[in-house]
């Protein structure tokens, strides 16, 4: 009995260890795409992740904290699809991600940079749910030569259906007839 107690706090050991070295390369993977896309350049130097509450917690470059609560939404937005994106980086698990209304939030600098910098770094395939105020002409052409398959979602109101278009709105369209 006394030796399975002493392997079970071993075992349990050396999950806490494992534990904080995979919290420590999601931090440093997640402050890496942070500083990727936030338009704020060095404003937040590193994020910790607390292993017993897994409160997220910003230090500046002085080393002082950085509330969250000074966030902008989109910012927080940004905060939160590079900790997710790094949780799965560091998994090394390959999944699609979907998102809807991604952008929605963001200013047009950090759409251009989640657009470059988070949308081809994030996995094998991505789902993009957006309307066209989302990403309009500009933001579609950076994104056009990584897409696969792109379509449109029309509502039909007589009919109570809706149509899928293989096409992103008109922007295609718009390209050829130039």
């Amino acid at each position: 009995f006394l030796e399975s107690q002493k392997i079970i706090a071993l075992s349990r050991r050396f999950r806490e260890i494992q534990l904080k070295k995979k919290l420590q390369h999601v931090q440093m993977e997640a402050s890496s795409m942070l500083k990727r896309i936030f338009r704020k350049h060095n404003y937040v130097s590193s994020i910790i992740i607390d292993p017993e509450t897994y409160d997220v917690l910003l230090i500046d470059s002085h080393k002082d904290y950085i509330e969250k609560s000074t966030l902008s939404a989109g910012e927080k937005e940004i905060l939160l699809i590079s900790i997710i994106w790094a949780i799965f980086k560091c998994s090394g698990r390959k999944v699609p991600f979907i998102f809807d209304t991604l952008l929605g939030r963001l200013d047009k600098t950090h759409k251009a940079a989640v657009l470059t910098e988070f949308i081809p770094n994030c996995g094998k395939q991505a789902i993009i749910l957006s309307t066209d105020s989302e990403i309009d002409e500009t933001h579609y052409r950076i994104l056009e030569n990584i897409v696969a398959k792109e379509y449109t979602l029309e509502f039909n109101v007589e009919q109570k259906e809706t149509n899928i278009l293989n096409q992103y709105f008109s922007f295609k369209q718009t390209g050829l007839d130039i």
